[in-house]
């Protein structure tokens, strides 16, 4: 037996090593050599997997881990949800969730594993759900604002986006560029221009609206609001523009018939 079989620390720094080189498969056969696998070099493996878009191999892995009877901790948690939200796995999420749920204690509590699952019920659909984990939360960043915020935007419910917007800044959480984007993106769908253009000002204020994608986001909202000799104004302000610019303004020119 050699020292890679014996010694978890050499073996966990040749799989963060393999990992970190996309050799994931390296990764995985080194894992299944030890001896004892133990938390820290399973969530490696499912990390690996979930940032190379594996995310079906990653939650095989972490039903492997649970067979090898290791108990998942936070970070394990964390990628595992990650997993369910990128193949919108919602039944394994819901399962991880309880499991979550009997461990109880910090666990239950721990913020990063709370933002992951209320993005894993965001991401497949279940804005309820999602809305469920927020409201227990003591304290709230400005990711568990912007998920929540954002999956009322893609049920259609720009109002309540906007709502929550409010009280994110009443909560004193500062929103950050995607905040802003999925906020945008509520304006423009119940064309809140008064809202939008206070938004607007706050996004100069920040320094946000030379930002391609807060400033694409900022035309389209001012196009979907008929705005569309303002949404020109800030596309020609953008320090850069992409496809994505031109393409936004040309569609709301057309849809409003000047083809």
């Amino acid at each position: 037996i050699g020292i890679l079989e014996t010694d978890p620390f050499v073996a966990s720094t040749l799989i963060d090593m393999y990992v970190k080189c996309g050799f994931l498969a390296k990764a995985h056969q080194t894992l299944c050599k030890l001896q004892i696998r133990n938390v820290v070099s399973w969530t490696m493996i499912i990390a690996g997997y979930v940032d190379n878009g594996h995310s079906e191999k990653a939650l095989e892995c972490y039903q492997q881990m649970q067979r090898d009877c290791v108990s998942p901790d936070a970070i394990a948690f964390v990628f595992a949800l990650k997993a369910c939200s990128s193949i919108r796995a919602l039944n394994k999420g819901q399962e991880i969730h309880v499991e979550i749920e009997r461990k109880g204690g910090k666990l239950g509590k721990d913020l990063l594993v709370s933002n992951a699952l209320i993005d894993m019920y965001v991401k497949c659909g279940s804005i309820v759900f999602a809305c469920e984990v927020f409201d227990k939360l003591p304290v709230r960043d400005v990711f568990s604002w912007t998920a929540v915020i954002s999956g009322y935007v893609e049920n259609g419910q720009g109002k309540e986006a906007l709502e929550n917007y409010q009280h994110m800044l009443e909560d004193n959480v500062c929103a950050d560029g995607v905040t802003f984007i999925w906020v945008l993106k509520a304006c423009g769908n119940v064309a809140a221009k008064v809202k939008g253009n206070e938004i607007h000002a706050y996004i100069v204020r920040k320094g946000l609206d030379h930002d391609c994608e807060v400033g694409n986001a900022l035309v389209d909202m001012y196009a979907k609001c008929g705005m569309l000799l303002t949404a020109e104004r800030v596309l020609h302000k953008l320090p850069f523009r992409d496809v994505v610019s031109w393409n936004t303004l040309l569609a709301r020119y057309v849809e409003q018939g000047y083809g």
